[in-house]
């Protein structure tokens, strides 16, 4: 989009316009950011529990391009100590050799054991896992938006949701407190408050940053009945495995954007890297994807500073090089985890 934006692209054909004020670009006035998942989002998301769970209502009064403005009540940090808010990872099976890491707060038995996770996840101390689920990512992105840090370097304002749509195993009440509601500062309570509110798409709760253009995003959480992809689905007639009537056994993902034209980018789960298709998919050959993120970092770098290719990344370039280009991206984003008790074991 940038790219087409700055190579002449006509106006009205991406969702990004230049800001008058300035060489930055912004999101095009009435463009609004939505998102939709074929399942409640890995993680906290699947955690049901820690709350009174209620059948979904279904309201057929929105139209196609119309979705619900309603705030919603803070979800209350009542078992804090047992995993309400907890970050979790994807656990790597390879892991044999499990050693927990020493928590030094107050005792708490989500601590001590994965035993209370969802399945295929594990907490941030088993030493089980590296990669953080869905529903932490989300809810990152919730407050430092979805941009990312060099993009957010040539861009006015963070990217928020308006929306987050669900398909399978969705519970309202759930995926609010998983991908923004559990990012709320708290604070001490006082005698006769009121009670907090969350307002969709705008709520500076957190708490004042150094920059003002952070602050946490509240989309709107629908969920629906309508799904885009059947093929998932197992017969469970007669059985009692609960929550296991979807599951996506192929490792391959289709990526599409304007560039590509006509053709998408296939992409191997397992590998991060993208097949390169041929008549015989046999002799399929495995490149780094498009999307990748030493790909993007590269397409990144040389578009924000005008420099030839990064290559190779280190860990360690990564972080100067974010430092250097979006400072108070990265000081918003340290404010964020040092600020808020759940996102500081990230």
């Amino acid at each position: 989009e940038i790219h087409s934006l700055r190579n002449g692209c006509e106006r009205g054909r991406t969702i990004l316009e230049s800001c008058d004020s300035s060489s930055k670009v912004k999101l095009r006035s009435g463009v609004t950011l939505h998102m939709y998942s074929s399942s409640a989002p890995c993680g906290n998301a699947t955690l049901k529990k820690f709350a009174t769970i209620t059948k979904e209502k279904l309201n057929a009064t929105f139209g196609a391009d119309e979705w619900p403005l309603t705030d919603h009540d803070i979800i209350p940090p009542h078992s804090i100590h047992l995993g309400q808010f907890s970050l979790l990872l994807k656990k790597d099976q390879n892991v044999t050799d499990v050693k927990w890491q020493k928590n030094y707060n107050k005792k708490s038995p989500a601590n001590e054991t994965d035993d209370w996770c969802p399945p295929g996840t594990t907490t941030t101390l088993s030493n089980q896992g590296s990669i953080h689920t869905c529903s932490d990512k989300i809810c990152r992105w919730n407050y430092l938006g979805l941009q990312g840090s060099l993009l957010a370097s040539i861009i006015e304002t963070p990217l928020y949701l308006s929306s987050l749509t669900v398909g399978r195993k969705f519970t309202s009440i759930i995926c609010r407190r998983a991908v923004c509601c559990r990012a709320v500062k708290r604070e001490k309570k006082r005698k006769n408050s009121n009670a907090l509110i969350c307002t969709a798409n705008a709520s500076p709760i957190i708490s004042e940053s150094f920059d003002k253009r952070y602050s946490l995003n509240h989309p709107s959480i629908m969920g629906t009945g309508v799904y885009m992809d059947d093929t998932g689905i197992l017969e469970m007639s007669g059985k009692t495995e609960v929550g296991q009537d979807v599951r996506f056994n192929s490792p391959l993902c289709w990526a599409w954007w304007p560039d590509l034209g006509e053709k998408a980018e296939c992409i191997d789960g397992n590998s991060g890297l993208a097949l390169q298709l041929s008549g015989d998919e046999t002799e399929s050959r495995r490149i780094v994807s498009r999307l990748s993120t030493v790909a993007l970092l590269d397409m990144m770098h040389s578009k924000v500073t005008g420099e030839e290719s990064l290559l190779p990344l280190t860990l360690k370039s990564i972080k100067l090089l974010k430092l250097q280009i979006s400072p108070e991206h990265e000081a918003a984003k340290s404010r964020f985890f040092t600020e808020n008790e759940t996102f500081r074991e990230w």
